[in-house]
C-alpha cells in the first residue's frame, strides 16, 4: 500500500501533517473533511480578522491550529496525543511552537487569550477600532478590540487586564454623528435612525467615560485623526510603556 499523502492544502497555505504516534505505513490523514470545511468557510467569509482572538476546542492533530497559526490560536484539549501531534506538526512546518497555545479543560481560556494581547482597543461603534487593529496587526502586534454598547455589559475580563495594555478611543459627539449618518446612507438607510441620534450618541459616550474611568487606561481623541496618526500615537505609548518596564 502506498504511503498516504500528508499534505493538507487550504486557503491559509499548504502544510505537512502527521498523526501521532507516527506509523511507517499510515492509512489515515491527520485532518478530515470537517477541518477542510471550517477552513474554507473562514476563508470565504474573510475570517478570522487580524484582531480576532481564536479558541479551538479539540483540534485532533493540528489540522486547524497549524493552518491558522498566524492568528495565534489557543487550543483546548485533554488529549496527550493531540498535544504531541500539534507540537510535532508545528515543528515539521517550521512554525514557532509559541504560535499556538495549548491548554487543558481545567484552564480558563479567557485568561490565556487576554495575556496574548499586546494592545486592547476600547471604544464605541465607529471609532476605527477594526481598521486600527488591522494596521497594528501588520506591525506584528496582537490586538483585541472591545466595542462598548450601553445595553450590553462589557466582558468582565477588561477590568482584569493590565491597564497598560488598554487604550480608550474617544470621539466627540458631532464627529460621531457625522460618521454614523454617512454610514447609514451607505447602507441605504435613513440617517434619522436612533443609531445616529444625539441622545443615543451622548448615552454611549457617557458609558464609554464610565467604563474607561474604571479601567484607568490612557485615552486618545480620534475625532480628527487619520488611522495612521492614531496608530502612531498608540505605538508611541506602547513603546514608552515597554521602556518603562525595562
Amino acid at each position: 500500500m502506498e504511503q498516504l499523502d500528508s499534505e493538507m492544502k487550504s486557503s491559509f497555505g499548504s502544510y505537512k501533517l502527521n498523526r501521532y504516534p507516527l506509523r511507517k505505513k499510515e492509512t489515515l490523514r491527520a485532518w478530515d473533511a470537517a477541518d477542510e470545511y471550517v477552513l474554507n468557510h473562514l476563508a470565504e467569509n474573510k475570517l478570522p480578522q487580524p484582531d480576532s482572538t481564536l479558541l479551538i476546542v479539540n483540534d485532533g492533530f493540528g489540522g486547524l491550529s497549524v493552518a491558522l497559526n498566524n492568528f495565534q490560536p489557543v487550543v483546548m484539549t485533554d488529549s496527550y496525543l493531540s498535544m504531541q501531534a500539534i507540537s510535532l506538526n508545528l515543528e515539521r512546518n517550521g512554525i514557532a511552537e509559541d504560535a499556538v497555545t495549548v491548554i487543558n479543560s481545567l484552564q480558563d481560556p479567557d485568561s490565556v487569550l487576554n495575556k496574548k494581547a499586546d494592545i486592547v482597543l476600547i471604544g464605541v461603534s465607529r471609532t476605527s477600532k477594526t481598521p486600527l487593529s488591522q494596521y497594528l496587526a501588520h506591525k506584528k502586534y496582537k490586538v483585541m478590540n472591545v466595542p462598548l454598547v450601553p445595553e450590553v455589559t462589557p466582558p468582565h475580563e477588561i477590568y482584569n487586564i493590565d491597564p497598560g495594555k488598554c487604550v480608550g478611543l474617544k470621539i466627540n459627539a458631532p464627529a460621531l454623528n457625522k460618521i454614523r449618518k454617512e454610514r447609514l446612507t451607505q447602507l441605504g438607510l435613513k440617517d434619522t435612525a436612533n443609531y445616529a441620534g444625539d441622545q443615543s450618541i451622548q448615552e454611549e459616550l457617557d458609558y464609554f467615560n464610565e467604563v474607561i474611568g474604571k479601567i484607568g487606561c490612557p485615552v486618545i481623541d480620534v475625532s480628527d485623526k487619520a488611522i495612521e496618526e492614531t496608530a502612531n500615537v498608540i505605538l508611541d505609548y506602547v513603546e514608552k510603556r515597554l521602556e518603562y518596564k525595562d
